[in-house]
């Protein structure tokens, strides 16, 4: 597989490119320009939504707090993650750094990271069901894979307007979630099992989405790779991502010169040829 998308990030920062994100458990004045006055209107939007001084946000008077240049991690007094927050917050950047550099977007400022035991505890102190990106405030439960979260921020810098297809989206999301998962295993795994949807379903979001979420988000992710592998480039995915074309069999025939048939046929022999698997016998 074509692994220059990821070779030039992590020459860039030096850092190794996927480790499981269980690591974290182991381990002025009235002329001012436009974007000045974005910029702190965003921070006044953050600080008043969670403010540092204890006691104005219910929830969070007593959390613990590390930050480091872009960086802000915070996290509940009774977690046992206290002692290893500054390496957490030390993976945290080294996963945005990547992706910024791997996306060519600009790192958030500041990323503030709620670390939350569980889920319960998520749910009673905001609005979410899981892990969650308010802005450039992200409420992480710790099993979630790191990437995830982090991709889905980036990606709104990427393209504000955002991806038109779902199997795009969801497959790079879930391909560089950093979980250590091999997808083209997984993804080898649906076809023999006779679950892998077709590359017409896939590239329907409709369709797409009434997908069981495991199977589909897998899938997606495997396809993801072959799209990335050789003779092809990263940067073919990315323009996919941005694509405008209501069909999505339009936008992969102009980047890819190749129909959704032939596409599908070359994923299906990717997925046998790298999963490693001799299942057929």
């Amino acid at each position: 597989m074509n692994r220059s998308f990821f070779s030039r990030a992590l020459k860039m920062i030096g850092m190794a490119f996927i480790l499981p994100v269980m690591i974290l458990i182991a381990c002025s004045s009235g002329e001012e320009d436009e974007q000045s006055k974005a910029e702190k209107q965003s921070s006044t939007d953050q600080k008043s939504a969670f403010p540092d001084s204890a006691g104005v946000k219910p929830g969070y008077e007593n959390w613990h707090k590390h930050s480091t240049e872009f960086l802000i991690v915070y996290c509940p007094p009774d977690s046992a993650l206290i002692e290893r927050v500054p390496a957490i917050a030390k993976r945290i950047k080294e996963v945005i750094m990547e992706n910024a550099v791997r996306l060519d977007v600009q790192i958030p400022i500041p990323s503030i990271f709620f670390l939350y035991n569980n889920n319960l505890e998520l749910q009673e102190l905001t609005d979410c069901q899981n892990t969650c990106v308010r802005g450039n405030i992200f409420h992480y439960m710790i099993f979630t894979p790191l990437g995830e979260p982090i991709m889905e921020r980036l990606l709104r810098d990427f393209d504000m307007d955002g991806c038109p297809y779902r199997f795009c989206h969801e497959g790079l999301v879930t391909y560089l979630n950093y979980s250590g998962e091999n997808y083209v295993e997984k993804g080898y795994i649906h076809y023999y099992n006779e679950k892998l949807p077709s590359l017409s379903d896939m590239i329907d979001n409709e369709k797409y989405l009434a997908i069981d979420s495991t199977v589909r988000t897998e899938s997606a992710a495997s396809l993801i790779e072959y799209l990335l592998a050789e003779p092809w480039s990263p940067d073919m995915v990315l323009s996919l991502y941005r694509r405008n074309d209501a069909d999505a069999a339009q936008a992969l025939k102009a980047i890819y010169d190749m129909s959704v048939e032939e596409l599908e046929k070359g994923w299906h022999e990717y997925l046998k040829e790298k999963s490693g698997f001799n299942l057929e016998y």
